[in-house]
């Protein structure tokens, strides 16, 4: 969390050392700066410095900072969460997340970020996707946007399941058969549908 000289906002930053960028950074400053959607973290800024401790070319990429929020992992998954999660909310999270996939995938971009841990939500259920850009820069080139957007829709529907059983582990092979048990008979068949 860092509060800018420049315009006094609130901004999240991510430091990465020791990273290969595989892309030109600017260019998807340029690019992801331009996605503006609700429930996308905007990327504010990447930019190269020393400044921190002495280290060399730490790569940086600044997001907007969502105030209150916590992982998706952290509110649902953890072993402090309690209770199950309402329907209610299960269908306002697939809403909010889809529109964001989909805004997202209408601009060319694929997310690369549909991860419980990277998945932000406030006391409100407003749901935000963060670290968006970041594997843009240092990830694989050689993969196609289609690949990356087929592979987001993929972790969407992981990452809805894990949240519905409320367990990283409910995706895998092993868990898989348990994790479809418990959302039939704890939800609408409409849901196991999705």
């Amino acid at each position: 969390k860092a509060v800018s000289e420049v315009d006094g906002g609130t901004y999240a930053l991510r430091k990465l050392d020791g990273i290969r960028i595989q892309q030109d950074h600017n260019l998807m400053r340029k690019q992801w700066g331009e996605i503006t959607h609700p429930n996308v973290v905007r990327l504010r800024n990447i930019f190269i410095t020393n400044e921190f401790n002495g280290q060399s070319n730490a790569l940086v990429f600044c997001h907007d900072f969502v105030f209150g929020s916590m992982t998706l992992e952290e509110r649902h998954m953890r072993g402090d969460a309690l209770g199950g999660i309402s329907e209610d909310v299960i269908w306002s999270y697939i809403a909010q997340l889809t529109s964001a996939v989909r805004y997202v995938h209408s601009r060319g971009k694929a997310l690369r970020c549909l991860h419980a841990s990277k998945v932000l939500v406030t006391p409100q259920q407003r749901v935000f996707l963060n670290c968006c850009g970041i594997l843009d820069v240092i990830g694989d080139k050689k993969i196609t946007v289609q690949d990356q957007q087929a592979e987001d829709l993929r972790e969407l529907g992981t990452l809805l399941l894990q949240t519905v059983c409320r367990s990283m582990d409910a995706s895998l092979p092993s868990s898989l058969a348990a994790s479809v048990e418990y959302l039939t008979a704890h939800y609408h068949p409409d849901l196991k549908d999705f």
